[in-house]
């Protein structure tokens, strides 16, 4: 394993090599090279709604290693991030006592985006 790191593993996966031969040449088990691929990389296409097969093209992996990827460490979740309002809620400390009261023009697209995404999801069960 001398001389085998991240760095040397992409190296070898741009040149077309498979884990399974990089893990051969330098006599390891393929988990070891499974575990030194940056799956930071790939987590955060997931995130960025890319499909299985884009991030292998894109990272020159394939298929099968992303996927085996997904299912390895999806069960644990993946990480998501959401933005937060940026404007404050209340202007001084006595509007804490009273409920917020919204107005269809006060709200953003994401906000009315998921508003009828939500309608439309529960259509069913109000009618």
């Amino acid at each position: 394993m001398k001389g085998l790191n991240l760095k040397v593993v992409k190296n070898l996966l741009s040149k077309g090599l498979t884990p399974k031969q990089i893990a051969k040449k330098y006599n390891v088990k393929y988990d070891v090279i499974f575990n030194l691929i940056n799956k930071d990389e790939i987590t955060l296409l997931l995130i960025k709604g890319y499909t299985i097969s884009e991030i292998s093209k894109k990272l020159n992996l394939t298929y099968t290693i992303v996927e085996k990827y997904i299912s390895r460490y999806k069960k644990n979740g993946l990480p998501v991030h959401f933005d937060s309002k940026t404007e404050p809620y209340y202007n001084n400390e006595d509007d804490y006592l009273r409920t917020p009261n919204y107005t269809w023009e006060s709200l953003d697209s994401n906000e009315i985006n998921a508003y009828n995404n939500y309608i439309n999801k529960h259509k069913a069960y109000y009618g």
